[in-house]
């Protein structure tokens, strides 16, 4: 890096875009615990200016499947403080729910599965034309098969 410094005198300003672009394709390829110390990196030092919206989203995204859910539910948790309007937010709810789920598959009861059932309702009610949106419907069957509810279970597959 220093020496790049010496011959780019921009490449210190453009390595947090590379670091971030990194974690990215980390976390594409199912790397989230690596993904995930880049994002805290980047959110920590705030060196990406203009884009706190998208890293702590990102940051959230990759915390949950590292195994870190009360990390991620707390950045999830901030990102809905900080950003209620943002066009990222159906990323954000579906994460919640993702959480919720298997924090529920880890100790269940049937007022956690109806928790989690809410959370995906919120996806799939609020946010219908998310790309993920058919994650969350599956999700939502499948809460509804913990809760013996198959009615309901099929009406959210029929929906995907």
């Amino acid at each position: 890096s220093q020496t790049a410094k010496m011959k780019d005198p921009e490449a210190q300003a453009r390595l947090p875009e590379y670091q971030l672009e990194l974690a990215d394709t980390l976390q594409s390829v199912q790397q989230y615990q690596a993904a995930g110390l880049i994002y805290a990196d980047l959110w920590n030092a705030k060196s990406l200016a203009g884009r706190n919206e998208e890293l702590l989203q990102r940051y959230a995204d990759a915390a949950g499947p590292a195994g870190n859910l009360p990390l991620s539910a707390s950045l999830v948790a901030e990102f809905r403080k900080t950003s209620p309007d943002s066009t990222l937010m159906p990323v954000v709810a579906l994460r919640d729910a993702e959480n919720t789920f298997a924090s529920t598959k880890a100790a269940p009861t049937p007022e956690l599965w109806k928790a989690t059932i809410e959370k995906y309702k919120v996806v799939v009610d609020k946010y219908p034309e998310f790309e993920r949106a058919n994650v969350a419907r599956f999700g939502l069957g499948l809460c509804f098969i913990q809760m013996n509810d198959l009615e309901s279970a099929v009406k959210a597959f029929e929906g995907i």
